[in-house]
C-alpha cells in the first residue's frame, strides 16, 4: 500500500499520567497540513477520527498506551484504514533512534528534538516506509446477532413474543449468510449455545469491507453488531520458523479455538485452546513448530477457515466423511495421549475435538510415511528426506516408487543441467532466426562503409576546391564567405563521419558477439535464454532455465507452477521479491543474478556459457543446503534449550 498521509505523535513532558498531553502533527505527501501542542489523549483520537490517516506515527508505542492490554483498545477506536506504527522499530528490540533513523535518509535534524519536531519527523519516517507496523486486527471480522431486551407489547402473550424475536433472529441470520454468499465473502457460522438466540459468524473479510453490505441494527428484539477481530498478542519478538518439519494439524475453529500438532511420526509438538484466536496467530503458532503439510477436521463439511488456513500453507485438507461424534472424539483423544503416556494433559473440548481430528488424519498417513522409509532403505537412499518424498507424494498423487525417481532424476538433472534437446530456445527454430539477425547486420555494415567512403570522396573535394580557390587570388566573388561556408560543412562533415565511424564500431562488435555466440551455440557451448514476463507465467513450458529482467512478488499459485514445471535455476538481471526469492530457494530452485555471469545480451535474448552456468548453479546448490543445515542446526540448539527448561 502506498501511504500518502500520516498523523505523528509524541507526548509532551509532565509531571504526572494525568496531566499527560501530546504534540501532533498531520502530513500529506510529506506537507505539513496541520500541527497541534498540548492535546490529550482524547483529543488525539479525535484528530485521528476527523483525518483518517494511512498511518499513525510515533517513536514510542508505549507513549500512547502503557501496556499491551491498552494498545488492543485502540483496534476499537482507531479507523479501519489508520495502521499504527513504531517508527524506531520492533518495541521489544527497536532498531535505532529517530535522528539516526532521520540522518540515515538524508534528512538533516539537530540532536535534541522538540515534540512536535519529533511528531513531525515521526510522520515523515513512516511515510518513507520506514518503521515497524502494529498489527491491531486480524483480517477477519465478527457479526454477532443476538436477542435484544426489550418489553413486550401490551396483551401480547410471552410465548407469541418470544417466537416473533426468534423468527426476526432467523430472518437476520438467513439474510446476512445470503449477503456474504452473494458478494463472494468467506465465512463460518457459530450458532448459539441455546437455540433460536442467533450466533456469531466469524467473517474473512475486514470490517470495513463487511459494513458495505451488512450494517449494524438494533430493534425490536435483535440487535446486530459488527466487530474487528482483535490480536490477542500485539507486540511479539521475531520467532525462529521451522520450515523443515512437516506436521499435522488438527484445527477447531470458533469463538474459542483449538489447535493440535503432530509430526510425522506422531509426536505431540503442540495442544493449545484460544479464544479468539484469529488467522494470524494460528499461522505463527504454527510456523514455530513445523511447515503444516495436512489441516485436519472433524466436520464433513469444511469450515471456511479450515479452507484458508490450508491455502495459506498450500496443505492438503483432511476430513472425515461424517461428523465426529463426541463419544468418538474422547476415545480417540483418550488412546492418543495413552499411546504417547502423557496421561497428565488434561482436555477442554477444543483440545479434545482439535487432537481427535489430528490423530485420525496421522492413523490415516502414518502407513504411507513408514512405506516412504521402508522403500529408501531398501534402495539404500540416504540422502533423500523421507518427509521430502512424503509431502510430493501427497501433493503430486503419484506413487511412491515414481516420486523417489522422479527425485533421483531432478538431482541428476542438478549434475548435468543442460542437455541437448532440453532447452526450447536450442532448437533450429532459434538459430535460424540468429542466421538473419547476422545477415541484417552484415548488411548494414557494408551499407556504412560504403556511405563512409563516400562522405571521404566528398572531403577530398571540398579540399581540392578550397584550394583552387585560394591559388584563383582574381575571383574576389565572396572568396572568403564562400571558404568559410565551406569550412563549416567541411567540419559538420567530419564529426558525421566521426558519428558514422563510432556506430560501425559498435556494429562491428556486436556482429562479433554474433559470431562467437554462434559459434558457440553451434558447438554446443551456449545457451540462448529469451527474457520472459513475469506478469504472464505460462506452465508446461519444461524449460530448465528461465530468465527474468525483474521478477515481482508472486501469487503462491503462480511460483508453484515454476516448481511443477522442473525449472531448475532462475536468472534475473535488475531485482527480484524477497519472499518469491525465498520460496523457490527452499523448493530447490537457485536464482542468480544476471551480473554473477559471463553473458551476450541480443535484444530480449542473452548468451550463456553452459560450463560456467553449471558451476555457479552448483555454488547455489551447495550454498543453500549450507545454509539450510545451519537453520537446522539453529532450530536443534533452541529446541534443546527449551527441552531442558522444561525439564
Amino acid at each position: 500500500m502506498i501511504l500518502k498521509t500520516a498523523l505523528g505523535a509524541d507526548i509532551n513532558p509532565s509531571q504526572s499520567r494525568e496531566t499527560v498531553s501530546y504534540s501532533i502533527a498531520y502530513l500529506n505527501e510529506d506537507r505539513i497540513i496541520y500541527t497541534a501542542e498540548k492535546v490529550s489523549f482524547k483529543e488525539l483520537l479525535k484528530y485521528v477520527r476527523k483525518f483518517k490517516p494511512d498511518v499513525l506515527a510515533t517513536d514510542n508505542i508505549f507513549e500512547l498506551a502503557k501496556d499491551e492490554g491498552e494498545i488492543r483498545k485502540l483496534a476499537f477506536l482507531l479507523p479501519d484504514q489508520t495502521n499504527l506504527i513504531q517508527v524506531t522499530g520492533n518495541p521489544t528490540n527497536p532498531s535505532d533512534t529517530l535522528i539516526n533513523l532521520a540522518k540515515s535518509c538524508g534528512i538533516e535534524v539537530g540532536n535534541k528534538l522538540s515534540p512536535l519536531e519529533t511528531a513531525i519527523l515521526a510522520a515523515r519516517l513512516a511515510l518513507k516506509g520506514l518503521g515497524y507496523k502494529i498489527k491491531l486486527r486480524e483480517d477477519e471480522t465478527f457479526i454477532l446477532v443476538t436477542k435484544a431486551t426489550e418489553p413486550a407489547a401490551g396483551g401480547m402473550s410471552m410465548n407469541r413474543y418470544k417466537r416473533r424475536i426468534y423468527m426476526n433472529i432467523a430472518h437476520a441470520v438467513a439474510e446476512i449468510k445470503n449477503e456474504l454468499v452473494k458478494n463472494n465473502i468467506s465465512f463460518d457460522f457459530f450458532p448459539s449455545k441455546h437455540t433460536g438466540d442467533g450466533g456469531v459468524f466469524i467473517v474473512q473479510a475486514q470490517r470495513d469491507l463487511v459494513r458495505k453490505y451488512i450494517k449494524p441494527y438494533d430493534g425490536y428484539g435483535i440487535r446486530i453488531r459488527i466487530l474487528p477481530v482483535v490480536r490477542s498478542r500485539i507486540v511479539s519478538k521475531e520467532e525462529i520458523r521451522n520450515i523443515s518439519r512437516l506436521i499435522i494439524v488438527g484445527y477447531d475453529p470458533g469463538l474459542t479455538v483449538g489447535i493440535a500438532a503432530l509430526d510425522i511420526k506422531g509426536n505431540l509438538l503442540l495442544l493449545e485452546s484460544e479464544r479468539y484466536a484469529g488467522l494470524d496467530e494460528v499461522r505463527e503458532k504454527l510456523a514455530k513448530v513445523g511447515k503444516p503439510i495436512i489441516i485436519a477436521t472433524d466436520k464433513s463439511v469444511t469450515p471456511a477457515m479450515i479452507n484458508r488456513l490450508a491455502s495459506d500453507f498450500g496443505a492438503e485438507i483432511w476430513k472425515p466423511q461424517k461428523d465426529l461424534q463426541i463419544e468418538e472424539k474422547k476415545k480417540l483423544s483418550k488412546d492418543f495421549l495413552g499411546e504417547i503416556g502423557r496421561f497428565e494433559i488434561k482436555l477442554d473440548t477444543h483440545k479434545r475435538d482439535a487432537l481427535a481430528a489430528a490423530y485420525l488424519a496421522f492413523k490415516k498417513y502414518r502407513t504411507l510415511y513408514e512405506q516412504i522409509e521402508e522403500e529408501l532403505e531398501r534402495l539404500n537412499i540416504e540422502d533423500i528426506s523421507p518427509q521430502l518424498i512424503f509431502e510430493r507424494v501427497l501433493k503430486s498423487k503419484r506413487n511412491i516408487k515414481e516420486t523417489i525417481e522422479d527425485e533421483l532424476e531432478k538431482r541428476r538433472m542438478h549434475e548435468v543441467i543442460i542437455k541437448e534437446g532440453k532447452q526450447t530456445l536450442n532448437n533450429r527454430e532459434e538459430l535460424e532466426k540468429i542466421k538473419k539477425k547476422l545477415e541484417e547486420m552484415m548488411r548494414l555494415f557494408k551499407i556504412l562503409q560504403d556511405l563512409i567512403a563516400e562522405k571521404e570522396e566528398v572531403i577530398t573535394e571540398l579540399n581540392k576546391k578550397i584550394e583552387w580557390l585560394k591559388a584563383e587570388e582574381r575571383i574576389r566573388i565572396k572568396t572568403n564567405e564562400e571558404i568559410s561556408k565551406l569550412k563549416q560543412k567541411i567540419e559538420a562533415l567530419k564529426l558525421e563521419n566521426e558519428r558514422l565511424k563510432n556506430e560501425i564500431e559498435n556494429y562491428s562488435r556486436r556482429f562479433n558477439e554474433l559470431i562467437g555466440a554462434f559459434e558457440d551455440l553451434t558447438n554446443n557451448k551456449a545457451i540462448i535464454l529469451k527474457e520472459e514476463d513475469p506478469a504472464s507465467i505460462k506452465e508446461n513450458m519444461n524449460l530448465e532455465i528461465r530468465y527474468f529482467r525483474s521478477i515481482p512478488k508472486l501469487e503462491i499459485k503462480e511460483l508453484n507452477s515454476i516448481i511443477k514445471d522442473k525449472t531448475k535455476a532462475i536468472i534475473y538481471k535488475e531485482k527480484i521479491d524477497e519472499f518469491s526469492k525465498k520460496y523457490l530457494e527452499e523448493n530447490g530452485i537457485s536464482i542468480i543474478k544476471l551480473e554473477e555471469l559471463k553473458y551476450r545480451e541480443l535484444d530480449k535474448f542473452i548468451v550463456l556459457n553452459k560450463d560456467e552456468l553449471r558451476k555457479v548453479i552448483e555454488m547455489k546448490s551447495l550454498e543453500f543446503e549450507k545454509k539450510l543445515e545451519k537453520d537446522k542446526e539453529k532450530v536443534l540448539k533452541i529446541f534443546e534449550e527449551y527441552r531442558k527448561l522444561k525439564i
